[in-house]
């Protein structure tokens, strides 16, 4: 009796050294992969939606100027 006592205490003592062997090790995160490098892209080609931005603002420019031409020959009427 007092044997298995003693196997169990020597057991007990030695668990810590063993544990290693019982339990498998984490799983290893995993490695990120480099970013890949930025492509330089060629300038886009000028789409005709881009090209036709432009022209509502010359024609409401074109509006504002007939609009002042026309409030100085009004201006030029009532001063005459």
């Amino acid at each position: 009796m007092q044997m298995l006592m003693h196997q169990y205490h020597f057991l007990l003592e030695n668990l810590h050294l063993h544990l290693h062997l019982l339990v498998p090790p984490p799983p290893k995160p995993p490695v990120p992969s480099p970013p890949p490098p930025p492509k330089n892209f060629p300038p886009n080609p000028p789409q005709p939606g881009n090209l036709s931005k432009p022209l509502p603002l010359g024609a409401h420019q074109r509006r504002r100027s007939s609009e002042t031409g026309g409030s100085d020959s009004l201006g030029e009427s009532d001063a005459s």
